[in-house]
């Protein structure tokens, strides 16, 4: 099972990465999850900039990528975007 998870957003509209999220992914993990979906279908991230989406598929990726998989959502308003969003997250 690998359901989307939230990205717990504080106030300034930043990843709440100490507090939150990390605490998050290794909740989900440790509760038998087979890989976290991240920057997803939830609806917070739409509300991000590109760069604090990155900075939430990285934080994930740290978290627990040597755990299980980690997959995420690189959609954008057209292809070239999506294909650029692809390549910086290699």
């Amino acid at each position: 099972m690998i359901p989307p998870i939230i990205s717990p957003v504080g106030e300034r509209e930043n990843v709440d990465e100490k507090m939150g999220f990390r605490h998050l992914l290794n909740h989900c993990v440790e509760s038998g999850l087979h890989g976290i979906f991240v920057a997803g279908s939830n609806g917070e991230t739409m509300g991000l900039t590109q760069s604090k989406r990155d900075r939430a598929i990285k934080i994930a990726i740290s978290e627990v990528g040597d755990r299980v998989p980690v997959l995420c959502r690189d959609m954008d308003a057209g292809t070239k975007k999506v294909i650029e969003n692809i390549e910086r997250l290699e």
